[in-house]
């Protein structure tokens, strides 16, 4: 029985943690199987390491070396986070209504990159339809999908031993969206893909200080579910033939794509951190453009590090190592030079064998000289 001291919320998050390195070393030891043992370490090691650069005041910033590795929640996390502020700060648009539509497909038993690319493909000859163009309100205006973002997403059901491919996506539409355009839709949808029979719309929104629902603006809760970048794992991590299979079939497929109105906005999810020209915090208190640090090729380690209250990393002081680094490895400007010196006269009496229990007086020398 483990006794457990804490509220539940702590409880929860220990075993959130407890179950997410579980499924990572999963992950890792399948990579190792299936010939990817640089990808394993990769995905272990990541948050682990950091590279230093050194401002041209003398101070430094430390910058984690990524895995980017599409099994890592917080590679994930980090990538999908300025993708979320851009989306939600595009998702304002007066007489406009924002809706989370998912497209599926029937399951496939083997996953391909063609069949992926085949089924984006799709996607696009969707919004060519006319069904996606035009979208008749009451008052007889017809106005289309302006734009949204879509993600690519991919979970195996365990129990059929299939992958189930399928599409979130977030459209941007007319304020008064009719209830019976999900059934043109879904024409449109089976027309395109031959066989797909399922669709899922939601209208999703924000809400206010007080509450109040607000149509014109996206939930980040949503949001997060559309960029999150994060692959469900959990039901094929033990294996590496399908975690193998899986990396073949996205190699070099994007995973969110935006179109229309917010063609662009997605882009930020491709740039890694460091790559823009804002500026960044220094440890001597300033701030400086990212071009201005020298980035060492000498890698710390974590331990190496203080994590401080602003969720920032600074270097552990080290005062020994410190005075050895900051001393000058150089000679002195003079030579010592060895001199001779005379031996004492006075020589020492020295003893061969034990001696005597009683020794004879010798009184030759504690008499005085004549």
């Amino acid at each position: 029985m483990i006794c457990f001291r804490g509220n539940t919320a702590e409880g929860e998050e220990m075993e959130r943690r407890r179950k997410k390195a579980q499924l990572l070393v999963a992950v890792a030891d399948s990579l190792d199987k299936c010939g990817r043992g640089d990808q394993a370490k990769a995905l272990l090691g990541c948050g682990r390491w950091f590279r230093k650069g050194v401002c041209p005041s003398g101070g430094y910033r430390l910058e984690v070396c990524p895995c980017d590795s599409m099994f890592c929640p917080d590679c994930a996390d980090r990538r999908s986070k300025p993708l979320q502020r851009r989306i939600l700060a595009r998702c304002n648009r007066a007489g406009k209504s924002y809706w989370f539509l998912t497209l599926t497909v029937p399951n496939v038993k083997s996953l391909t990159r063609e069949f992926l690319t085949d089924l984006v493909g799709k996607f696009a000859a969707l919004r060519e339809t006319e069904a996606w163009k035009n979208i008749c309100e009451q008052e007889g205006k017809c106005v289309g999908v302006s734009g949204g973002v879509y993600s690519l997403e991919c979970v195996f059901n365990e129990a059929s031993g299939t992958w189930h491919p399928h599409l979130h996506v977030l459209i941007e539409v007319t304020k008064k969206l009719p209830f019976a355009w999900l059934a043109v839709l879904k024409v449109a949808w089976h027309r395109v893909t031959g066989n797909a029979e399922y669709l899922h719309l939601t209208r999703v929104y924000g809400k206010s200080k007080r509450g109040k629902k607000l149509h014109r603006k996206v939930n980040r809760r949503g949001l997060r579910e559309l960029v999150k970048y994060v692959t469900k794992c959990a039901e094929f991590a033990y294996s590496p033939r399908l975690v193998d299979e899986f990396l073949n079939a996205f190699k070099n497929v994007r995973r969110i794509q935006s179109f229309g109105s917010f063609l662009g906005e997605a882009e930020i999810s491709e740039r890694e951190p460091g790559e823009d020209s804002d500026l960044k915090a220094c440890s001597c208190g300033g701030v400086h453009p990212h071009r201005d640090f020298k980035w060492q090729h000498t890698l710390v380690h974590v331990s190496q590090t203080w994590l401080l209250p602003d969720g920032t990393r600074q270097l552990c002081f080290d005062y020994g190592e410190f005075e050895r680094g900051s001393t000058p490895d150089t000679s002195p400007p003079f030579e010592l030079e060895r001199e001779a010196v005379e031996r004492d006269l006075q020589l020492r009496i020295g003893f061969s064998g034990p001696l005597p229990e009683e020794s004879e007086p010798l009184p030759s020398l504690f008499t005085a000289a004549a």
